[in-house]
């Protein structure tokens, strides 16, 4: 029978480590509880789900970096696929402390993040960068070479601290907490549902609206306002990150990704891939992702980390 949560530790350094879980939907019960024992970042890289806790749900999908406190109980639902696959960075309390200290001083002394950080979106630097370091060391595991843990060490942590550092700039002072608003947010939270669940289909705005209820005007004034970038590009991301999830993983037909992944040609598929993570499907499929790593931790030398551009090339 097949585990309810299979972890794959890939690496452990003194301040964190980095997990590979893979989330069974079939044997996970329903209300299940659960709670982390260190501060953890979580970023989805296959299926998505539901995380409900202080009577308030946050969605998790290949778009999202997601964030758990220590101790602190919450239930997952899963939606989509049999499996939801994720990278869990896990961090030291002292570390915590270290990426706060400057950003908010009283979660830094409470040794938790801030209450409102809950998820922040993922930009595609990040997402393509997590990717490669995940695959690099897997491979270093598996070939037991040897794993360079300095620059495994120092890019992780600037990756977190600019992870940390949008969702602390976060500014909250035009949340209404009105009825409206409330209506407004699960219908949002509906429509990253539905594209999380129906990406590979030829989806419409119109599509989107009808399933969760409202009017397209009205969907995308809304989703843009609160997820901060517009309903096409979010469906877009999610196409993109199934891909280079897939590449990642061996795939061979590229024809065959472009179709299942929601795009109407291979063309098309390859030159959105591109303009992406700066990088073709081709070459995503067979990169040298320690020398891309090495490049990444130079420039970290070079200048500040950017968002979208820092990252990739």
């Amino acid at each position: 029978m097949s585990k309810l949560l299979e972890i794959r530790d890939v690496w452990k350094g003194a301040s964190l480590s980095i997990a590979d879980d893979c989330w069974q939907r079939r044997h996970h019960p329903a209300n299940r509880e659960d709670q982390q024992q260190q501060p953890t970042v979580v970023i989805v890289r296959r299926g998505s789900y539901r995380r409900r806790f202080r009577q308030q749900q946050v969605i998790g999908t290949p778009n999202h970096v997601t964030f758990y406190n220590p101790g602190e109980p919450y239930q997952v639902d899963h939606l989509r696929g049999q499996q939801t696959k994720v990278t869990a960075i896990k961090i030291s309390f002292d570390l915590l402390e270290t990426l706060l200290s400057a950003r908010d001083p009283q979660a830094a002394r409470r040794n938790r993040f801030p209450e409102h950080l809950t998820h922040v979106l993922c930009p595609p630097g990040w997402y393509r960068l997590h990717r490669q370091l995940l695959t690099y060391l897997s491979s270093v595991e598996v070939s037991n070479g040897h794993c360079d843990t300095l620059m495994v060490e120092e890019i992780i942590l600037s990756l977190l601290d600019s992870i940390v550092d949008q969702g602390c700039g976060r500014d909250l002072s035009t949340v209404d907490g009105g009825v409206s608003s409330s209506i407004n947010q699960a219908r949002v939270a509906a429509a990253q549902e539905v594209m999380a669940d129906r990406f590979g289909e030829g989806l419409s705005m119109k599509d989107v609206a009808a399933a969760v209820g409202c009017s397209p005007w009205h969907l995308a004034r809304q989703f843009a306002e609160q997820v901060g970038i517009p309903l096409h590009r979010f469906l877009n991301r999610l196409r993109l990150r199934n891909a280079l999830e897939r590449l990642c993983d061996g795939e061979e037909d590229l024809a065959q990704l472009a179709g299942e992944s929601g795009f109407c040609s291979h063309s098309h598929f390859s030159s959105a891939f591109k303009r992406e993570f700066s990088i073709s499907p081709r070459q995503a499929r067979c990169a040298d992702h320690a020398s891309y790593l090495r490049e990444v931790m130079l420039r970290l030398h070079d200048s500040r980390f950017s968002q979208d551009s820092q990252y990739s090339g």
